[in-house]
């Protein structure tokens, strides 16, 4: 009842969505976890809530290339930055998903925030991650850069850059 009602918290307080939880199996909530916390974070209407991370995700991606200043997060390559606290990492489980190939924002995705960076990896957390908010590593390369890597069928293809 509590993992239920904290679900709940994450559809209605993250998304606007009430009357989903945790007993509502055919939702996935990742996407309302992580619009839960970026709501709880302060970003106001800075960020794009959202039940479908491809929303956030090539909004991201689209305010960078527009240089808009407002937004919370530009979207980089894997290669382009290296990851800190508060960043989102992407993940693509479509075929032909990638940075540059964003299907106009509709497709399963997936993505996690960065908790914690070592010299050779994150630490991330995400939600519905085995029916759980879980907390798993992230190799990084030599420069301190995320290694494209497929972990069960999603592919890693994009570094959320936070700019609150």
């Amino acid at each position: 009842e509590d993992y239920a009602g904290r679900v709940g918290r994450y559809w209605s307080e993250g998304t606007g969505m009430p009357g989903i939880d945790g007993t509502n199996r055919k939702w996935p909530w990742s996407a309302a976890f992580v619009s839960w916390v970026a709501k709880r974070a302060g970003a106001g209407d800075r960020f794009r809530y959202s039940t479908q991370h491809s929303v956030f995700i090539s909004l991201a991606i689209r305010d960078r290339a527009k240089k808009r200043l407002e937004a919370s997060y530009w979207a980089y390559r894997l290669d382009e930055k290296s990851p800190q606290v508060g960043d989102i990492v992407c993940w693509g489980r479509e075929d032909g998903v990638d940075y540059d190939h964003q299907k106009e924002g509709d497709y399963y995705g997936h993505s996690d925030i960065v908790v914690e960076v070592f010299d050779d990896h994150v630490d991330i957390v995400g939600g519905n991650v085995g029916q759980s908010v879980t907390r798993r590593p992230l190799l990084l390369d030599a420069d301190g850069r995320l290694r494209p890597v497929v972990v069960s069928g999603e592919n890693l293809f994009a570094l959320m850059k936070i700019r609150l």
